[in-house]
């Protein structure tokens, strides 16, 4: 399966929706009638008005979507599954600590399947359970100075996935 799928953000009466735009070649893309929708575990709609930053993975047959969500303006890493990329279940938090993150797709440590997340810093973590998530103590990559206004820079997750020679990251 060579399909290309990617998330299109709508504005409908003044409602901010998502679509699924689909491609066999990934040069021409249809979008989706239906829309792509977010529920908590209590079937409620959940607002995706201050969320950004959706990287996705397919984990054995489950999607796992990692978003970026600014609760009181301080953004935070939360998660979704879905079985089909149209129908969500939005888990909550993930990491307080971390703004961006993705699962590396078929690449695991120690039978430990292996993420990356932005923030501050660029961190790795892994997990025994698919549930929990460990962060190593060491950042794969932090800043290395301060910027001209006394802030530290902050890294965005942008992909990542597994290659002949190893884990290719782009941040």
């Amino acid at each position: 399966d060579n399909a290309v799928f990617l998330f299109c953000e709508r504005t409908k009466g003044g409602k901010r929706t998502l679509a699924l735009a689909m491609s066999e070649d990934g040069v021409s893309f249809h979008i989706s009638k239906g829309g792509v929708t977010f529920k908590t575990k209590n079937k409620k709609a959940e607002s995706l008005s201050s969320c950004s930053n959706f990287r996705i993975t397919k984990v054995k047959d489950i999607y796992v979507c990692l978003y970026t969500k600014k609760v009181r303006g301080i953004p935070t890493l939360y998660s979704a599954t879905s079985p089909d990329l149209f129908h969500w279940t939005a888990l909550g938090v993930f990491k307080k600590d971390h703004e961006t993150g993705m699962i590396v797709p078929d690449y695991h440590v120690h039978g430990m399947p292996v993420m990356y997340m932005g923030g501050n810093a660029v961190s790795v973590a892994y997990s025994r359970t698919d549930a929990i998530w460990e962060t190593a103590d060491v950042p794969v990559i932090r800043p290395e100075k301060r910027t001209s206004r006394g802030g530290t820079n902050t890294y965005e997750v942008g992909s990542v996935w597994k290659s002949d020679d190893g884990v290719e990251l782009v941040y």
